[in-house]
C-alpha cells in the first residue's frame, strides 16, 4: 500500500513545479501524482517535503516499493470508478437523477441534481435517525442498560438525545446543498443570527424538489395533504405542534420536511408502508449500538503488540519529529519494540489495567460492559 502521508508529499513538491493553470482537469492532475509517485518509488527517493535531506523511503525494501507500484497500477487501472465513488456518484439515489437523460448535462443541472441529493438524504437520513431514537426496540433496549436513576426514563432520554442529535443530519446535508446549489440559487438564500448561530430559510433549495422528490419523501403527497387537511379541523389544542396549512407554498412544505415529529406523524398516519420502511431502516441502523463490545485488556495489548512490529515507522518519526540521525532513529525504535512487548507480557500489567477501571466512577453500572465480564 502506498501511504496517504507518501501521496501528500508528492502533492507539495507537484504544486511547486507545476504551474497553476495546468490544474484544471481532476483525473489529469491525478495522473500527474502517479507519475510523480511511480518515478519516486522506482528510484527509491522521495524527500521529505518540509526536510528535503530527509528521504522518506529510506526504510523501505525492495519488495515494499513492488507492493506500492502494484497499488499505483491498480488505482491507474480503476481511476475513472475510485473517482466517481469518491464523488458519490456511486449513490444510486443520485446515478438515477444523474442518468435521466441521455443528452450530457449543464453544470447547472449538474448542481441541481447535487442539491436535490442532498436535501432527499438529509430528510430521509434525519427521520430515520429520528425513528431509531424514537420507535426501535433495539434503541429502547441500549437506553435501558443507560438508564438507572429515578429521574430519568428511556424515553426521558431518548427526547434529551433527540434534541441536539438528529437534527445535526439535516442541517449537515442542506449545508451541502446550498454549498453545490447553482449560484442563481443560493443568492436567493440569506442568513439572519439567531442567538449564538444564525438562521436561513432553506425555501429556495426545496423549491428545487420535483414530483419524484416529492414521492421519494413521502410517498403519496395526496395523501399526505389529506391527513394535514384532517388535522385542520380539530380542535386547535389537539392539532399536531406546527401544523401547516398545505403542502402547496414553500412555506407549507418546509415546515413539514423540517419539523421530524410532525413528519414522521404525518407518514404514520397517511402512508403507513412509506412510514413502516423508514422504521425498520432505522431498527437495522441501530443494531450494531446493542452489539457493540468495549475493548478488552486482551484487544488493547494486540493493538499495542501490532504498533511494537512496527518499529521501522517509528524510527521515521523519531528521525523527523525529534530530530535523531539516522542511527540513532533507528536504536531508539528497536528499543521502543521491546519495551512494548515486555510491557505487554509483564503480568502487573493487566492487574494494573483493571486497578485503574475499578477505580473510575461509575453512576450508571458500565463497568461490567467495559472489563468484558461480570464483576
Amino acid at each position: 500500500m502506498v501511504k496517504s502521508y507518501y501521496a501528500k508529499t508528492a502533492m507539495l513538491w507537484l504544486c511547486e513545479q507545476t504551474p497553476k493553470d495546468d490544474w484544471t482537469v481532476v483525473s489529469q492532475s491525478v495522473i500527474k501524482l502517479l507519475d510523480f509517485l511511480e518515478e519516486a518509488i522506482d528510484t527509491g527517493n522521495l524527500p521529505c517535503y518540509f526536510w528535503s535531506q530527509l528521504n522518506l523511503l529510506r526504510f523501505t525494501s525492495q519488495g515494499d516499493r513492488e507492493l506500492m507500484k502494484k497499488a499505483l497500477l491498480d488505482i491507474r487501472q480503476n481511476l475513472s470508478i475510485l473517482l466517481a465513488r469518491e464523488l458519490c456518484v456511486y449513490q444510486p439515489g443520485l446515478q438515477k437523477m444523474l442518468t435521466q437523460t441521455t443528452t450530457q448535462l449543464t453544470e447547472r443541472q449538474v448542481r441541481v441534481c447535487l442539491a436535490r441529493w442532498n436535501i432527499l438524504f438529509g430528510v430521509i437520513g434525519n427521520l430515520e435517525f429520528y425513528l431509531a431514537m424514537d420507535t426501535s426496540p433495539e434503541g429502547e433496549r441500549l437506553l435501558s442498560v443507560l438508564v438507572h436513576s429515578k429521574q430519568f426514563t428511556a424515553s426521558t432520554v431518548s427526547r434529551l438525545l433527540r434534541t441536539f442529535s438528529h437534527q445535526y443530519i439535516l442541517h449537515k446535508y442542506l449545508f451541502k446543498a446550498m454549498t453545490v446549489a447553482p449560484e442563481d440559487v443560493t443568492l436567493q438564500i440569506h442568513f439572519t443570527p439567531f442567538g449564538h448561530g444564525f438562521a436561513w430559510d432553506a425555501a429556495p433549495l426545496i423549491e428545487l424538489l420535483n414530483g419524484c422528490d416529492m414521492r421519494c419523501l413521502l410517498g403519496d403527497p395526496d395523501a399526505v395533504r389529506a391527513w394535514l387537511r384532517r388535522q385542520q379541523q380539530l380542535p386547535e389544542a389537539e392539532r399536531p405542534a406546527g401544523l401547516p396549512a398545505d403542502l402547496r407554498s414553500l412555506g407549507d412544505l418546509c415546515d413539514l420536511l423540517f419539523n421530524i415529529p410532525l413528519l414522521s406523524q404525518a407518514l404514520r398516519g397517511s402512508v403507513l408502508d412509506k412510514w413502516s420502511g423508514h422504521a425498520v431502516n432505522s431498527e437495522r441502523a441501530m443494531e450494531w449500538l446493542t452489539h457493540y463490545q468495549f475493548k478488552t485488556f486482551e484487544d488493547i495489548m494486540k493493538t499495542c503488540l501490532n504498533e511494537a512490529s512496527c518499529w521501522k515507522d517509528k524510527a521515521i518519526d523519531f528521525q523527523t519529529k525529534v530530530g535523531m540521525d539516522y542511527q540513532t532513529a533507528l536504536r531508539t525504535a528497536c528499543r521502543f519494540g521491546v519495551e512494548v512487548r515486555r510491557f505487554c507480557d509483564d503480568p502487573e500489567t493487566a492487574r494494573e489495567d483493571e486497578r485503574r477501571r475499578r477505580r473510575l466512577p461509575d453512576p450508571w453500572g458500565l463497568l461490567l460492559f467495559w472489563l468484558g465480564r461480570p464483576l
